[in-house]
């Protein structure tokens, strides 16, 4: 098959890049090596058996030039920050899924599956019990004059008192920002355009915005008829560089914190 892969710059998707071409798969790469994550243009990662057209999913003649001849697409592109830019959010992550499918059906494409990214923040803080008033509840957000008092754990709006994570249910959405509405809207627009066009549902395991990992690599093997919403699997952990960098961020950001809250 010859696979598209949007966003086949970054970190899934230059994974899922090299684990399609070992596949024996014919790979296209659409990526805008947008800084701040490219700061020095194309990164060395790139396979080279890939073709590579630099271009954005947010510019449709862009897409039109990548989708030609292909497949199967991997949708991984993405904004992802906590800016207040909220419009770039949906510009890039929902429009762009939305103009994939609409050039599909425009130009009446043979693409066989089209596989869309989502994320874990579509369900929020997740679910929660207090015991006290034996509810379940799901809180949107900490609330600031907890976290300036260093209180961590969300309260019961009813008690008052600290209440417990539950396992969240595949049922679950509650997306607390613009970020996660856009991923959530991704979703929706894979199963309802999928549904509604031809590309058959199914679902390999759990979609990526159900999956409470840090560790987002390759993903499983879909069925060449589908429409779904990628599954990462844990088979391939991520580089000792990108392990080191994401620790010093890790560290830089509980300094920062730190000094904000005191």
């Amino acid at each position: 098959m010859k696979v598209l892969v949007t966003g086949g710059a970054g970190f899934i998707g230059s994974h899922t890049v090299d684990r399609l071409i070992a596949d024996g798969h014919q790979v296209r790469i659409l990526d805008c090596l947008k800084k701040p994550v490219h700061l020095k243009g194309m990164p060395p990662w790139i396979n080279p058996e890939a073709e590579f057209i630099l271009g954005d999913v947010q510019i449709k003649a862009d897409l039109v030039k990548a989708l030609e001849g292909v497949d199967a697409v991997y949708h991984l592109a993405a904004y992802q920050d906590y800016l207040p830019d909220l419009s770039t959010f949906f510009h890039t992550n929902a429009v762009s899924t939305a103009m994939i499918y609409e050039i599909i059906v425009e130009k009446n494409l043979d693409i066989k599956k089209v596989i869309v990214a989502s994320s874990q923040f579509v369900q929020g803080e997740g679910q929660y019990h207090c015991p006290t008033c034996n509810t379940d509840t799901s809180p949107l957000m900490r609330v600031e004059s907890d976290l300036i008092n260093r209180d961590w754990e969300h309260r019961c709006k009813t008690c008052d008192t600290h209440i417990d994570w539950t396992w969240t249910t595949e049922e679950h959405v509650a997306p607390p920002n613009a970020y996660a509405l856009s991923k959530h809207s991704q979703e929706q627009q894979a199963i309802t355009f999928g549904e509604r066009y031809g590309f058959r549902r199914w679902h390999c395991g759990i979609p990526l915005s159900r999956v409470h990992d840090s560790l987002f690599i390759m993903p499983t093997a879909v069925p060449v008829e589908s429409s779904a919403l990628i599954i990462i699997s844990l088979k391939r952990q991520p580089s000792m560089r990108m392990a080191i960098r994401v620790a010093i961020s890790s560290i830089f950001m509980m300094w920062l914190m730190r000094i904000c809250w005191l």
